[in-house]
């Protein structure tokens, strides 16, 4: 199991980044198709942030879209990304950019916490490691008489305790 949390480009040079989860785009036009479907302007999700809208600007862009919910690609799912600037980037001869990017952050949970990842998404929780701990507790309902003996413990198979407290 993927979790995607951050999308982010660079914001000039009219770039887009668009994730593909199997055969379709994940950020469709407002009609629902996806044929000129771009993506994620680095307008609205600059990499790095604080980039300048265009290529000599002096501006700083603050990101305006956040990815909330994350982006869920389920085992056996196939997924990528594809990077569009609708402008082109000329060098340095021609006195335009240099650099484009994109940056892509994301979580691979595989194993046991892969599958405490989909219960968690079957009980409406948000993915994260913090979730995925808290999951792991509550199945082995630690008691303080057991973290004692956990901590003194040489053979390692008892779990450290952190209490927090679960975050959607």
């Amino acid at each position: 199991m993927v979790v995607i949390d951050k999308i982010r480009c660079t914001p000039h040079s009219g770039c887009h980044v668009q994730i593909i989860l199997e055969t379709t785009k994940y950020f469709q036009n407002p009609d629902g198709k996806d044929f000129e479907a771009y993506g994620i302007s680095g307008l609205m999700s600059p990499y790095p942030i604080g980039s300048p809208s265009t290529c000599n600007g002096e501006d700083a862009l603050l990101p305006a879209f956040e990815l909330d919910p994350p982006i869920y690609v389920l085992p056996g799912q196939t997924w990528g990304a594809i990077f569009t600037t609708l402008d082109g980037v000329s060098g340095v001869e021609e006195g335009g950019s240099t650099a484009v990017a994109r940056m892509i952050r994301y979580v691979l949970y595989d194993g046991l916490d892969a599958m405490i990842g989909m219960k968690l998404m079957d009980m409406g929780v948000s993915v994260k490691p913090s979730n995925i701990d808290w999951y792991k507790r509550e199945i082995l309902k630690l008691n303080k008489s057991q973290i004692k003996e956990g901590k003194s413990a040489q053979d390692g198979n008892i779990p450290t305790y952190r209490p927090q407290s679960l975050s959607r």
